[in-house]
């Protein structure tokens, strides 16, 4: 009798509920025609499931809505069908790899007004699916005030309320609830119990608010039991899932990341490098979508990769295979080649930024993607020396990591297992970056155009009907942080008195790092003084008046010198070196 007792005790292992696995082109038909679509981001992108939406309705004009932090590859197909997006809601459209850059595909539909662009900036259109997970109409956010995505989200999805319990305005955003939400996890049960391994970007929450229920792919399919083992990683449980898809690299050509001894596999930088060349011409970009999207099954996609390649990728995602990388690159990097002008600026802004962390004792450095990652990187191994502990973050989730060379993506697979916390964007940008430890932490931020005020604008040019990229995690960086330096090439074209549209606004920002200068407000609503003058290494017995007069030629606004004007001397060789190391490329220091 005891053991009768007992045995239904014994059970918890046993799977539950009918199984959900179903082939790929099965899970897609189950979305229907003018759903609202969400992309969930994790480090993961789901763009097996994507590429398979995208086969299934191609000859539909479907008229989707599509949702997603990062409208990047397969956004870029889809657009080439007219009629499959209605509208697009992102924090940024362009390409990602190796580093952040306009698209054609973008430029154009903005151009002609073919699919309009919701603007977000990264943390807010995750608090939209928080709220909407959450069953609430709205929620308060820190960010957008000032910017033109308030201005453009003003009464459909934005207002300004007074706070019931003080007496300051409050910004609030309405929540957001896709019909459905794509999404690719590490495992499953057959029961759609999704693990996925941090860091998660914007977590579970689009996957919780989508109205109709989640389709998931994975890399494998396992017992219950193996759920119940990993439940620290439950990403989304089988209640809310549709149907799952086992799918083997079904985040390429984004990283996945596993359980040891199986550590998933890396990004795929040929792979990406190959699109993104495709991209700037609209029939090479029809016959790359032919080659990897259109004409090709999941089977034949992964066998055009090829399995020595992607043997390549899951050896990139071990702990160690930065060293054996970094150690061939090493080989073919010329570290006696002359200081260029952007290696002068990167560094610059490294040691501005230590500077302020050892004058204001923050504790965290958050930066954007590009060059000012890269001073970012620096910047930590020069304070590590002095003995200064400040805790790298990235805003999909990373924080207190080292990086690693010799990829100088901020997302680089590389730098997870580092971390001392993976966690979300939430955390990330919503906490440590403009929450309550906000006032802990300097933000360092690359821009495609900035204001003699220290405005950023990484979105567009309205007048001109010009794309750019959109905020990401940009306007939460300079709505919440206690400080913000700000890089960007001297060039009267990138240096506008006014910029035309408000990604993120100014008063954070204190200084303005270029090829050639320092800049320095000093109020927050104040113009930029001319306090420091970069000479080119090549070039360092020029006259400084003739330095200052290039300067301000190359700025759009009228500028004005501090009365304690410096010259910069040459950079450490040391701090070139290790720059170099984790750009041995040159994405980022052409």
């Amino acid at each position: 009798m005891v053991e009768s007792l007992l045995a239904r005790f014994e059970m918890q292992h046993i799977q539950s509920g009918k199984s959900k696995v179903v082939s790929g082109a099965d899970a897609v038909r189950l979305v229907k025609p003018g759903s609202s679509i969400h992309l969930a981001t994790t480090h993961s992108v789901p763009f097996g499931l994507t590429f398979e939406l995208t086969r299934s309705f191609w000859d539909k004009k479907p008229g989707f809505e599509l949702v997603t932090l990062g409208a990047s590859v397969n956004v870029q197909v889809m657009l080439r069908n007219p009629g499959f997006l209605r509208r697009i809601i992102t924090s940024y459209a362009g390409n990602v790899y190796p580093a952040p850059s306009p698209a054609l595909i973008f430029q154009e539909i903005y151009r002609d007004e073919t699919v309009p662009i919701e603007n977000w900036s990264l943390l807010t259109l995750v608090l939209r699916l928080m709220a909407g997970a959450m069953h609430l109409p709205f929620i308060p956010t820190n960010s957008l005030a000032g910017s033109g995505m308030e201005t453009e989200n003003r009464g459909s999805s934005v207002a300004r309320v007074k706070d019931p319990f003080g007496d300051a305005d409050q910004t609030v955003i309405r929540s957001l609830v896709p019909d459905y939400t794509l999404l690719h996890g590490w495992a499953a049960d057959s029961s759609g119990n999704v693990l996925a391994l941090a860091p998660w970007t914007e977590f579970n929450y689009g996957a919780l608010a989508a109205k109709t229920g989640v389709i998931a792919s994975v890399e494998r399919i396992v017992e219950s039991g193996y759920v119940r083992d990993h439940s620290d990683d439950l990403l989304v449980p089988g209640s809310q899932v549709l149907a799952v898809v086992h799918m083997p690299y079904g985040a390429h050509p984004s990283p996945c990341r596993g359980y040891p001894p199986h550590w998933g596999y890396a990004e795929d930088g040929p792979f990406l490098t190959e699109f993104r060349a495709a991209s700037k011409n609209l029939d090479s970009l029809d016959e790359w979508a032919r080659k990897w999207v259109l004409g090709v099954s999941r089977q034949q996609y992964i066998k055009q990769l090829g399995q020595n390649h992607l043997r390549t990728l899951r050896d990139q995602a071990t702990p160690d295979s930065w060293r054996r990388q970094t150690e061939q690159r090493m080989q073919t990097v010329d570290f006696e080649a002359p200081v260029r002008p952007i290696e002068q600026m990167v560094v610059a802004m490294a040691q501005v930024c230590c500077d302020r962390v050892r004058a204001r004792s923050y504790r965290s450095i958050l930066a954007g993607q590009g060059t000012s990652n890269l001073a970012a990187w620096l910047a930590y191994y020069k304070l590590a020396e002095e003995g200064i502990d400040v805790d790298l973050m990235a805003e999909i989730g990373l924080f207190g990591y080292a990086p690693r060379p010799p990829q100088p993506l901020i997302f680089n697979s590389a730098n997870f297992a580092t971390c001392k916390g993976a966690s979300s964007a939430v955390d990330v940008l919503g906490i440590h970056a403009s929450g309550a430890r906000g006032k802990e932490c300097i933000g360092l931020l690359g821009a495609a155009l900035v204001d003699q005020y220290g405005n950023v604008d990484s979105t567009c040019i309205p007048d001109g009907r010009s794309w750019l990229l959109g905020s990401g995690g940009s306007n939460d960086v300079l709505s919440g942080s206690a400080e913000v330096i700000v890089c960007c090439p001297q060039d009267a074209r990138r240096l506008w008195p006014e910029v035309p549209y408000i990604t993120g606004p100014g008063r954070a920002v204190t200084t303005l790092v270029t090829t050639k200068a320092i800049f320095r407000k000093t109020t927050p609503d104040g113009s930029f003084l001319l306090e420091a003058v970069i000479p080119s290494v090549t070039e360092s017995n020029r006259p400084v008046e003739t330095l200052v007069q290039e300067i301000r030629e190359s700025t759009g606004w009228e500028i004005g010198t501090s009365s304690s004007m410096a010259v910069l001397s040459p950079p450490d060789p040391n701090l070139v070196r290790l720059l170099r190391i984790f750009d041995p490329d040159c994405y980022y220091l052409k």
